[in-house]
């Protein structure tokens, strides 16, 4: 179970997760991603864990839609690995 996409969480009357907050997943997320937005997501994550942009100059340098997906990946990322602590520590 997620936090809700659509509300994070924060509206009664979602929707999507139907006030929960929480959004269950049937399937793996990157299945509803169309090719492009796939590539620009992976490249953000490579981009995060290895330091490399794609393109020249620095951050501000890259397309409006790169540093979105940096944001969006750097944030799940972020989240990903707070669960798995908490996992760990049995939370």
């Amino acid at each position: 179970m997620q936090l809700c996409p659509r509300c994070l969480g924060r509206q009664h009357a979602c929707g999507l997760c139907k006030g929960s907050g929480k959004w269950i997943l049937h399937e793996c997320p990157g299945r509803r991603l169309d090719p492009g937005a796939q590539q620009v997501l992976n490249t953000a994550l490579f981009a995060l864990e290895h330091g490399v942009l794609p393109g020249p100059g620095s951050l501000l340098d890259q397309t409006k839609d790169f540093q979105l997906a940096l944001s969006v990946v750097s944030r799940l990322k972020a989240i990903h690995q707070k669960q798995l602590l908490d996992k760990g520590s049995g939370d």
